[in-house]
C-alpha cells in the first residue's frame, strides 16, 4: 500500500496565497525508484488543488501506456510541449499559474536549451513565483547515484542537486514494500529502459536491492527532518549547535579524485544526519586552466550537494584548517585514504595532515578509501614535472654559470684541495636555485657533479666513483641543490601570495579612490572597463538599467558590440538576477559571460566579459568585488538623479501651491462684489440690462464655485484637513444638499430612496454635504435636462452607502480609470469645467475612510457608488 503525506487543507491554503509573487516552493514526490506511484499521486494532488480552486497546469507527463494516469491527466490543463517535446518554459512563465506539475526533475535537455538541465528549468519558474510539484526518486539523487550504482549496477545518467531536496518546501514520502514492487516489475506494471536486457531488469528489481533502495530513501527523510529542527533552533537562538552537536569537515582541492571524494563525505553525512563543511585552501601556487576548471567543479559539486564551502587562506593549510575547526565547533575531520602512504609520499604530503591530527587531539577522524589498486599504480608513478617547464634559455643559462665557473677554476686545479673545491660548487649551485626552478637546477647539478669527479678529484682526468667518499660528494651535489630548491620554492610561492596581495589591495583600493571621485555614469563605466582590462586584462560591455528595464544597446566604454540573441541573453541575466554565458549551465552554449549587476535593491544592469581563461580563486574573488563595487557606485548615481529630480519636484509643488493659495485667496473678495453686483443690477433693471446682468451673475457664480473648488483642493493637499464626526439625520442632509440646489434640479426628476429604518450617520456633516453637492451639480451640467436621477442611501450595519445614477450617456470607458484625478476633464467636458468637482468628493471621501466607485449602469447611465464606514448607533453614544 502507498504510503503519501498530504498537505493539510489550511496548510495547502495558507501556502499557496493567491496574491504571492515571491519565490515559489518547490514540493517533491519522492521514493525509491521508477513504478512506485510518484506521477500517479502528483497527478492526484493536482486535481485535489484545483478542486481546492486553485490555478494548476500540468507542464509534462509520462503514462508509459498507463490508462488511469492518462485519465488523471485528462483533468488538468495541459501546457503545449515544444516541438522537440521538451516543456514549454516560456510559455509557463507567461501563462503565470499558481501550481505547475512537472513529471521527471532528473533530466537532461537537449543542445540548445536555455538551461542544461530540467531542474534549472524549474528554479527559474520557483524565481518567478510558481509553486512547482514535481517527481523524484533516490537513485537519482546525485550524491546517491554513485552508491547506488556500486550496489545495484544501474546507474542513471540524468540526476540532481541534492541541495534542491534539502530546499524542498515539502516532500510527499511515498512508500511501498519491496515485495509489492517486485511483483509489479513482475506483472509489467513497471516501465524501465527497453535497451537493457531482461537479466539485467530482474537483477535491478530484486528483494535485496530494493531494500538498499528503501533504506536510502529513509535515511535521506531522517536527514531532511534532522536538518528542519536544527535550522528551528537556530533560527529561535535556542542552540547554535547541531541536534546531535556533530559537525563533519573535508578539505578539497583541485583533484579529479575529489568528486567522489565530497560525494562519498555527503553520503556519510546524511548516514549521521549532521550537517557537512568543506574547506579549500588557497595555495600559492598557480593553477593551470585544466587544474582550475578541475577546482571550479569540484566546488560546484560540494555546493550542488548541499555543502557549505569556506575559502580560506593562510600561511599553511594547517593552519587554515585550524582556523575553520574553530570558528565552526567542526566535531569530525574527514579524510580519504592517500595512496603510497607508506612511502615518499607520507614524509611530504602527509606531513601536514600528521601535524593537523596532532593538534586536533579532541577531534575524531573518519578516513575513506576509494582508489581503486590499478588508480593507485598509476598514480605511483606520476611525478610533478611543473619544475621541469621552463624556457630553452633558462636550461642553458644554469649550465652556462656553470662551465663558466669551471673555466674560472680551471687554473686552480691541484693548488686547492678536493673539499673546497667541492664547497665552491656547491655555493654556486645554492646561487642558482635562487634564480631558476628544478630543471635548470638539475641539470647544473648533474655537470657540477661530473666535472668535479673528472677534473678535481685525483687522478685527474678520470671518472673516480670508486669509493664510498666519491659516491657521497656524488649525491650531495644532487641533494643539496634540491633542499635549496625547496627552500627558494616556498620563499618565492610566499613572495607571489603577498605580491598578489598587495596587487589586489591596490587595484581595489584605486578603484575605490577612482569611483569616490567619479562623477555620472560615463565617468563610473569608464573607470570599471579600465579596472577590468587592468586586472585581468579582459574586453568587457556594460548594458545598464533603462526605466526599470534593460537598455537595447550597450553604453559607451564598452569593448565590443552583441548580437540581437546576445541582448535577448543579458535581458534574461537582468530579470532573474543570474549569471549566463560561457563556463556557466545558462545559455552555455554563448561566447561571452553575461553577469548581473546587483545592488541591494536595484538591478542596475548587466556586464558582459570575453573569457580567455576561466577565473582563479583570486581572481573570482576580486571579480566579485568589483562588480559589487561598480553595482553600488551606479546605484549611488541613480540615487543622486531620483534624489535631484524629488527635490525639484518638491520645489515646484511648493511653488504650485504657494501659488494656488495666493491666486483663489485673492480672488475670493472681488468675485464675491461682482456675485452681489450683478444680482442688484439684474434685480433693478430692465430689458437689455438685465439680460447682461443675468450674465454676469451666471458667471460670478461659475467663478466663485471653481474658486471655492480650489481652496478645497488647496485644504486636502495641504493634509491639514481634519474631519468633525458627529451623529446625523440622513434627511438634514439631503435637505440642505437639495435646497442649494433647487434651481439646478427644477428641470430634473429627482428620486430620493431613504429607507424607513435608516439610522443615524455618523459623517463630517459639510464635507459629505459638499460630495453631494458637487455630484449633483455635475449631474446638472453634463446631463440633459427632463432626465431621471435617483439618489438612494442605505446602511449595511457597518457601512453608510451612498447611490447616485443617471439616466445620461455614461462614462467613457477610457475615462472611467482617471475620472477622479486632478484637472482631469472628460471627453465630454464642458467648456470651462475645472475637473476637480470628483477629485474633491475622493479626497473628502478618503478623509473618512471610505471608498468611491464610478461606474455605467446597463440601462441607465453613469454611477457613483459612495462607502463611508459608520457603525450603528447606540444608546450610549448620545
Amino acid at each position: 500500500m502507498n504510503k503519501v503525506f498530504r498537505f493539510k487543507p489550511q496548510k495547502r491554503v495558507s501556502l499557496l496565497n493567491p496574491e504571492r509573487k515571491t519565490k515559489g516552493q518547490l514540493t517533491l514526490f519522492f521514493g525509491m525508484c521508477m513504478g512506485i506511484g510518484k506521477t500517479h499521486l502528483m497527478l492526484q494532488e493536482g486535481i485535489q488543488l484545483i478542486n481546492d480552486g486553485f490555478d494548476v497546469v500540468l507542464a509534462n507527463y509520462n503514462s508509459h501506456g498507463n490508462e488511469e494516469i492518462e485519465r488523471l491527466a485528462a483533468q488538468i490543463e495541459q501546457i503545449p510541449s515544444k516541438k522537440n517535446g521538451e516543456i514549454n518554459l516560456d510559455y509557463i512563465i507567461k501563462r503565470d499559474p499558481q501550481i505547475v506539475l512537472i513529471d521527471e526533475m532528473a533530466h537532461q535537455n537537449p543542445d540548445g536549451s536555455r538551461h542544461k538541465h530540467r531542474h534549472q528549468d524549474i528554479e527559474e519558474l520557483l524565481d518567478d513565483g510558481i509553486h512547482v510539484y514535481t517527481t523524484l526518486s533516490v537513485l537519482q539523487l546525485e550524491s546517491k547515484a554513485y552508491s547506488v550504482q556500486e550496489n545495484t549496477e544501474y546507474y542513471t545518467t540524468y540526476t540532481v542537486p541534492d541541495i534542491l531536496f534539502e530546499l524542498a518546501e515539502k516532500v510527499h514520502y511515498i512508500d511501498a514494500s519491496p515485495q509489492e514492487i517486485a511483483k509489479r516489475f513482475l506483472d509489467k506494471s513497471i516501465y524501465l529502459d527497453q535497451h537493457l536486457g531482461e537479466h539485467y531488469r530482474k537483477a535491478f528489481f530484486s528483494i535485496k536491492n530494493l531494500h538498499l533502495l528503501q533504506r536510502l530513501c529513509k535515511q535521506m527523510m531522517a536527514f531532511r527532518r534532522n536538518e528542519k529542527q536544527r535550522q528551528y533552533l537556530y533560527e529561535h537562538h535556542m542552540q547554535e549547535d547541531t541536534i546531535t552537536g556533530v559537525k563533519l569537515l573535508i578539505s578539497i582541492n583541485e583533484g579529479p579524485h575529489m568528486e567522489s571524494f565530497i560525494r562519498r563525505s555527503k553520503n556519510l553525512s546524511y548516514t549521521l544526519g549532521v550537517p557537512l563543511y568543506a574547506v579549500y585552501f588557497d595555495s600559492t601556487g598557480r593553477l593551470s586552466n585544466k587544474e582550475q576548471e578541475q577546482l571550479n567543479k569540484n566546488i560546484s559539486m560540494a555546493y550542488r550537494l548541499g555543502v557549505s564551502v569556506i575559502r580560506s587562506t593562510g600561511e599553511s593549510w594547517v593552519s587554515s584548517m585550524l582556523d575553520v575547526i574553530r570558528i565552526e565547533k567542526i566535531t569530525h575531520l574527514i579524510f580519504e585514504r592517500l595512496p603510497n602512504e607508506k612511502y615518499i609520499k607520507r614524509i611530504f604530503k602527509r606531513s601536514e595532515l600528521d601535524r593537523l591530527i596532532s593538534k586536533c587531539k579532541n577531534l575524531d577522524i573518519y578516513i575513506l578509501s576509494n582508489e581503486s589498486i590499478l588508480e593507485r599504480k598509476k598514480k605511483f608513478f606520476r611525478i610533478n614535472t611543473s619544475g621541469f617547464k621552463t624556457s630553452v634559455g633558462n636550461y642553458l643559462k644554469s649550465a652556462a654559470i656553470t662551465l663558466s665557473a669551471v673555466a674560472i677554476l680551471s687554473p686552480f686545479i691541484g693548488m686547492v684541495s678536493e673539499v673546497s673545491s667541492g664547497y665552491i660548487f656547491l655555493i654556486i649551485l645554492a646561487l642558482q636555485s635562487i634564480y631558476f626552478s628544478t630543471g635548470p637546477i638539475l641539470l647544473s647539478a648533474l655537470l657540477s657533479a661530473s666535472i668535479y669527479d673528472i677534473f678535481f678529484t685525483i687522478p685527474y682526468g678520470t671518472p673516480s666513483l670508486s669509493s664510498p667518499d666519491d659516491w657521497l660528494q656524488f649525491f650531495m651535489f644532487l641533494a643539496i641543490p634540491f633542499i635549496n630548491i625547496m627552500l627558494a620554492t616556498r620563499l618565492r610561492k610566499q613572495e607571489q601570495q603577498s605580491r598578489k596581495r598587495e596587487q589586489i589591495s591596490n587595484a581595489m583600493f584605486n578603484f575605490s579612490k577612482h569611483l569616490s571621485t567619479a562623477s555620472g555614469i560615463n565617468s563610473i563605466l569608464e573607470i570599471s572597463a579600465k579596472a577590468i582590462n587592468d586586472s585581468f586584462k579582459l574586453k568587457c560591455a556594460f548594458i545598464l538599467n533603462n526605466k526599470g528595464g534593460l537598455s537595447n544597446s550597450t553604453s559607451p566604454h564598452s569593448n565590443f558590440s552583441l548580437t540581437s540573441n546576445e541582448f535577448k541573453v543579458a535581458q534574461w541575466v537582468f530579470d532573474k538576477r543570474k549569471q549566463a554565458g560561457k563556463s556557466t549551465e545558462n545559455y552555455m552554449y554563448e561566447e561571452h559571460t553575461f553577469y548581473p549587476l546587483n545592488s541591494l535593491k536595484m538591478r542596475m544592469g548587466v556586464v558582459v566579459l570575453e573569457f580567455k581563461k576561466l577565473f582563479d580563486a583570486e581572481e573570482e574573488l576580486l571579480w566579485l568585488t568589483l562588480k559589487r563595487q561598480i553595482s553600488n557606485a551606479l546605484e549611488r548615481e541613480y540615487l543622486n538623479d531620483m534624489a535631484r529630480q524629488a527635490s525639484v519636484l518638491s520645489e515646484s509643488d511648493r511653488l504650485y501651491k504657494t501659488l494656488f493659495n495666493s491666486i483663489s485667496h485673492e480672488l475670493r473678495i472681488p468675485v464675491t462684489s461682482i456675485l452681489s453686483a450683478s444680482e442688484t443690477l439684474k434685480e433693478i433693471e430692465q430689458g437689455i440690462s438685465k439680460d447682461i446682468g443675468e450674465e454676469i451673475y451666471m458667471a460670478a457664480q461659475r467663478l466663485h464655485r471653481l474658486i471655492e473648488n480650489l481652496l478645497s483642493m488647496s485644504r486636502l493637499d495641504s493634509g491639514r484637513l481634519s474631519p468633525r464626526f458627529d451623529w446625523y439625520d440622513v434627511h438634514d442632509l439631503v435637505n440642505s444638499v437639495t435646497g442649494l440646489l433647487k434651481n439646478e434640479l427644477k428641470e430634473y426628476d429627482l428620486s430620493i430612496n431613504i429607507p424607513d429604518d435608516m439610522p443615524l450617520v455618523r459623517i463630517d456633516f459639510g464635507l459629505i454635504e459638499q460630495v453631494l453637492y458637487n455630484l449633483l451639480y455635475n449631474i446638472t451640467v453634463y446631463v440633459p435636462s427632463h432626465t431621471s436621477i435617483e439618489l438612494d442611501f442605505q446602511h449595511d450595519g457597518t457601512n453608510f452607502c451612498i447611490s447616485i445614477t443617471d439616466y445620461g450617456k455614461g462614462f467613457a470607458d477610457k475615462d472611467l480609470p482617471y475620472i477622479f484625478n486632478k484637472f482631469y476633464r472628460g471627453e465630454s467636458g464642458i467648456t470651462g469645467g475645472s475637473g476637480l468637482g470628483l477629485s474633491i468628493v475622493k479626497g473628502y471621501i478618503d478623509i473618512h475612510k471610505g471608498q468611491v466607485e464610478a461606474s455605467n449602469v446597463i440601462g441607465k447611465g453613469a454611477n457613483i457608488f459612495i462607502r463611508i464606514p459608520s457603525m450603528l448607533p447606540l444608546i450610549d453614544n448620545f
